[in-house]
């Protein structure tokens, strides 16, 4: 009887050893399931702001772009109102040249 009481007893303590383990390893599996939605929450959160960034730089680009059309409506707007008084210049030289003859 004290050999069938063992017996049960170390049957017992191995079934709750194998439980035991069991639990390790099933933490141990949580463990690396966490960090791996941690990894890939991180990187979701990269690609998020690396998308954010590019959609800024693109904009900045459009308002450089913006920007630089507008100088150079000016420019020629500019350049267009010089070549108009140089030819009221040489109208008026004309005119002069006529005048005196």
């Amino acid at each position: 009887m004290w050999n069938s009481t063992a017996s049960t007893s170390l049957e017992l303590t191995s079934l709750h050893i194998l439980v035991f383990g069991l639990s390790v390893v099933a933490l141990l599996l949580l463990a690396v399931l966490v960090l791996a939605c941690l990894s890939l929450q991180t990187r979701r959160h990269k690609e998020e702001l690396l998308v954010l960034q590019e959609a800024e730089a693109l904009k900045e680009a459009q308002q450089e772009q913006t920007d630089a059309n507008v100088v150079l409506e000016v420019m020629e707007a500019l350049d267009r109102k010089v070549n108009a008084l140089h030819r009221v210049e040489a109208a008026e030289d004309r005119a002069q040249r006529v005048e005196a003859q």
